[in-house]
């Protein structure tokens, strides 16, 4: 499985993470977003204690469905990288 790291970079508050001071200390207060695509083929996917489930959708639903701008900016250069060939 080949990873791509996207251009899309962010800071996030610790805020919205459980037990963030525990976890990374009182000083901590935020952190880095770093954004990858991978091509999926027959992959079995295991997620992570943080998530219930995932979903395949279009373009239009994810962005629809996506809360936070750094995840909607993320999904809009993968999508231009994919139409003009830089990503296959």
């Amino acid at each position: 499985m080949h990873f791509t790291e996207l251009e899309t970079k962010c800071s996030i508050s610790t805020e919205y993470f459980k037990n963030a001071r525990t976890i990374w200390g009182e000083d901590c207060l935020v952190i880095p977003e770093y954004c990858f695509a991978v091509k999926m083929q027959n992959e079995d996917i295991s997620i992570s204690h943080e998530h219930g489930c995932f979903e395949w959708v279009d373009y239009s639903t994810a962005k629809e469905r996506l809360k936070y701008d750094s995840n909607k900016v993320a999904l809009w250069e993968l999508d231009n990288k994919i139409k003009r060939g830089i990503i296959n």
